[in-house]
């Protein structure tokens, strides 16, 4: 049965890519979800893409809104968000930006995609470390918890036993 938040998009076929890329370790990545995005895209030319990142924030005391060279966290983001997403080479009415701030980074995603009727979400998973194995990662939750389709990149094998 197909989740009644899906069944209505605003826009046909609207993916989102919510990731880690701009995360410490989510370099290796960025090719990876750029070809899962790209062949997703190349099958559906009407579909949209939403690149979103959440920014982490505590949920007691106060975040800074800034670098320690006085830029915004959110403008800086945005800017990396559309470096990555400039190789796609898709026309500006294809593809949006957004930086969302939640002390629940799955959360953020998953309301994102239902708020949004998303019909695809694209995120990358970086591997299952000591504490990530017992306590669960975004992508884990985000899979658990999404309205709809999720895919999850992982980093080619070669590249995962390197690091």
């Amino acid at each position: 049965m197909r989740n009644p938040d899906c069944s209505k998009p605003r826009f046909k076929n609207k993916a989102a890519f919510g990731g880690g890329i701009l995360s410490e370790g989510g370099a290796s990545l960025h090719e990876p979800l750029r070809d899962i995005l790209r062949r997703l895209l190349a099958t559906a030319p009407e579909s949209r893409l939403a690149c979103v990142n959440v920014l982490k924030t505590a949920v007691i005391g106060l975040d800074p809104l800034t670098t320690e060279s006085g830029e915004s966290v959110h403008v800086q983001r945005l800017v990396e968000l559309r470096g990555w997403a400039a190789d796609m080479r898709l026309p500006p009415e294809r593809i949006t930006f957004h930086v969302l701030e939640s002390a629940d980074p799955a959360e953020a995603i998953t309301t994102f995609a239902r708020n949004n009727h998303v019909d695809h979400l694209v995120l990358g998973a970086r591997g299952s470390g000591g504490v990530r194995r017992y306590l669960g990662s975004v992508s884990t939750a985000v899979v658990a918890e999404a309205p709809c389709t999720v895919t999850v990149a992982r980093v080619p094998p070669a590249e995962s036993e390197a690091a």
